[in-house]
């Protein structure tokens, strides 16, 4: 599985689909240590950089938002929150020191997240199980920076964690609500869902979980 991945973004594009253009500038910021929201040099500083690894970030050019409803203290915000950016920022750090695109960065997160979930999911529940959720459309967005395959791993992790290990499975949750606030609601009943399974050991941090 991992060495499809690793096929699927080597011969994918770098092309930008989406609100990827946001996502992509705001860990840009973070990999250079920089707030997520941009001034106008930060701004003018992303494009130069693109322009410098050529028609591989041709898209991306002018993608981060800059109109004047999002100006706030000198910076743009963005209209999506930063904890998706954040997360790839490591990976995309090292995009920069390779010199080659920064969706290589997103790419290998995902690549590393999916390889994981579906190392928890072929142990759990099978090989049946794990090949049905995983070699699927899915994979079209594995070289893609845009959030949707994260979402899916989180949740996936999260219910496959929630009887035996709950507090990583609210993390992930926690994180997915952070990165679309849509999901609150989904956070709420998983949080009332772990009550209902484990009561108030829930709170115990003398127990040791599996």
């Amino acid at each position: 599985f991992a060495v499809l991945c690793i096929v699927l973004v080597v011969t994918g594009s770098t092309q930008r689909v989406g609100d990827g253009g946001e996502y992509v500038a705001m860990s840009y910021q973070f990999a250079n240590l920089r707030p997520p929201a941009m001034s106008l040099w930060d701004l003018a500083d992303i494009d130069r950089h693109y322009a410098a690894l050529g028609d591989s970030m041709a898209t991306f050019r002018g993608s981060a938002r800059s109109e004047a409803v999002l100006l706030s203290n000198g910076r743009y915000d963005q209209l999506h929150f930063w904890i998706y950016p954040l997360l790839a920022a490591p990976f995309v750090k090292l995009t920069h020191w390779f010199g080659v695109a920064d969706t290589y960065g997103f790419a290998a997160m995902h690549v590393v997240l999916a390889v994981f979930t579906f190392g928890v999911v072929l142990r759990r529940k099978g090989a049946v199980a794990a090949s049905l959720l995983f070699i699927s459309p899915l994979l079209w967005w594995i070289d893609k920076p845009h959030g949707e395959l994260v979402v899916f791993c989180l949740l996936l992790l999260a219910l496959l964690w929630a009887r035996d290990r709950p507090h990583l499975g609210l993390l992930c949750l926690s994180v997915l609500a952070a990165h679309n606030m849509s999901l609150t609601t989904v956070l709420a009943t998983y949080g009332i869902w772990l009550l209902i399974l484990h009561g108030r050991s829930l709170f115990d941090s003398g127990r040791k979980w599996a």
